[in-house]
């Protein structure tokens, strides 16, 4: 989805479409109030000349005398109230409306213009395959672990083929926050989170290995809290939060895009901040170590 532009949203683009509707409506009741007001003014004429017709009784005549002379001035005023009132109502519900679509947009634009593109109730995990598919430059992830790296190793080979280059941000399986977060998930065993690390560097270890492409991988543990999970592809910053009681991939993600919006540049920042700090995992010893076990 491209970023929108700042006069995209203005209030003056949004009164003039609302414009033209109003218009249109303009044009309908002007009709409907010209059809009404000849109507009453030929009613009139007509029941004035009905009262001139001999044979009539004379008091017949007078009421028809009477109502038609009424109706002509009748029939001037209503061209003239109902055209004004009509006029005057539409214009208001077209402002109203102009605004509170201005309003609804406004917010859309400041969102897209620090860099949220999209919202989504859980991890998109077929929107992140696929931009991981066309990545051409560099994709970067920071994760405490992947639960779902197997479904995405094809679409790495995608990527590599590409020309662009992996790097992973794992959390050392030996930090006490894997303990934490062992616990904030609520499970029994503290270790489990560090199993689960364990799990993913060695199916990173083994996947590229097998793929004779670990020269275009690197992999680094970091020993600090998790603050978010990134998953960089290329210009593309796909994040969540890590809950309590909840795996990250299950909760609210946003997609990041443009490099220059503020929300890209802060969280670029972060990971490279943890990418200099955090020890190199060495994936050429651990796949040769995986093969001679295996």
């Amino acid at each position: 989805m491209p970023i929108l532009k700042e006069n995209e949203f203005s209030s003056v683009n949004l009164i003039d479409s609302a414009g033209l509707g109003g218009k249109m409506l303009n044009k309908i009741n002007l009709y409907k109030t010209i059809i009404i007001g000849y109507s009453f003014f030929i009613i009139g004429i007509a029941l004035i000349i009905i009262s001139t017709v001999t044979g009539i009784p004379v008091s017949a005549k007078e009421i028809l005398r009477i109502l038609g002379t009424a109706l002509l001035p009748a029939s001037l005023i209503s061209l003239t109230t109902e055209h004004y009132l009509r006029k005057t109502f539409i214009r208001e519900m077209q402002e109203k409306i102009a605004t509170a679509i201005n309003s609804e947009f406004e917010t859309i634009f400041n969102l897209k213009k620090i860099g949220i593109s999209d919202a989504f109730s859980k991890m998109p995990e077929s929107i992140v395959a696929n931009l991981f598919s066309l990545a051409s430059k560099k994709i970067k992830i920071i994760q405490t672990w992947i639960p779902d790296l197997i479904q995405l190793e094809k679409h790495f080979i995608d990527a590599i083929k590409n020309g662009a280059e992996i790097d992973f941000l794992i959390l050392d399986p030996d930090s006490i926050h894997s303990n934490c977060r062992s616990i904030e998930l609520g499970y029994f065993n503290k270790s489990d989170a560090r199993e689960s690390i364990n799990g993913t560097l060695k199916e990173i270890s083994r996947f590229f290995s097998e793929n004779n492409s670990i020269d275009k991988v690197k992999v680094r543990i970091f020993d600090e809290t998790p603050s978010i999970p990134m998953y960089f592809c290329d210009d593309v910053v796909i994040t969540g939060w890590f809950w309590k009681k909840q795996m990250c991939i299950h909760g609210p993600h946003l997609k990041i895009q443009g490099e220059k919006t503020v929300l890209f540049r802060e969280m670029n920042n972060y990971y490279e901040k943890v990418w200099e700090n955090a020890k190199e995992y060495n994936l050429k010893e651990n796949s040769k170590r995986m093969i001679s076990t295996s």
